[in-house]
Formats: C-alpha cells, sequence, structure tokens
C-alpha cells in the first residue's frame, strides 16, 4: 500500500502498528517529520529513533528512494519511503542526536539532465 505523507515522499508501506519478528524484536517504522526547506530546494527530514546507537542506523538513499533501518536489543525500526521529486543523494547532509535523525535532503534540479531535441 502506498500513501502519499505531502507533495515529493510516499511511504511504501503503511507501518502505523507494530508487529513482533521471529527474534521476538518489535518491528516499526520510525515516525517521520518533514517540512520543506524555506527556499524550496530541498526537503528536511526526521527520523525518532529512541535508544538506537549511531553505529546501529543504516541509512540508504537514491534518487527517488530512502531506506532507514536501525536496532535496539528490542526494537527493530525499518521504513522505506519513495520520493516523488528527484533528489541529490549525494549532497544530504545527517546529523544524529540523542534518538533524531536530522537529513537536509536537497532536490535535483530536473533541468540537468535534459537534452536538446532535434524537430523535423
Amino acid at each position: 500500500m502506498k500513501k502519499k505523507i505531502n507533495s515529493c515522499i510516499q511511504e511504501r508501506e503503511n507501518f502505523d502498528s507494530a508487529h513482533v519478528d521471529e527474534s521476538g524484536k518489535t518491528v516499526m517504522a520510525p515516525r517521520l517529520y518533514i517540512s520543506a526547506v524555506e527556499d524550496f530546494n530541498g526537503l528536511t527530514l526526521e527520523y525518532t529513533l529512541p535508544g538506537v546507537n549511531k553505529d546501529a542506523i543504516v541509512l540508504k538513499m537514491s534518487e527517488d528512494s530512502i531506506s532507514i533501518k536501525g536496532e535496539t536489543d528490542s526494537i527493530h525500526y525499518s521504513s522505506f519511503y519513495r520520493f516523488t521529486c528527484p533528489v541529490l543523494p549525494k549532497e544530504v547532509k545527517a546529523s544524529y542526536d540523542n534518538g533524531l535523525l536530522r537529513l537536509k535532503v536537497p532536490y535535483k534540479d530536473v533541468t540537468l539532465d535534459m537534452i536538446d531535441i532535434d524537430i523535423q
């Protein structure tokens, strides 16, 4: 199931409820807070990962998606989102402090990959 969160990000699955996996850990999505950067050049994403050590966070990103995973002794956090506006993953700035993962995600200029088409 896809759920649109705002105009530029879409949740792949609905993880509003938690479940227990075969190892006995609770599996749940971290809370996500989104805001558009003031100059409209990107997004600020904030994920709550209470109790997760920075070294236990796996963050993967492409131009059109993001995957977040993290674990504590009893909880496995996991989420996957699609960007409907392309972003620049190599330019993302990430910080983690006291259970809050903050990402500054710049939008990709969609005209960068445009090519000229000859009209006949």
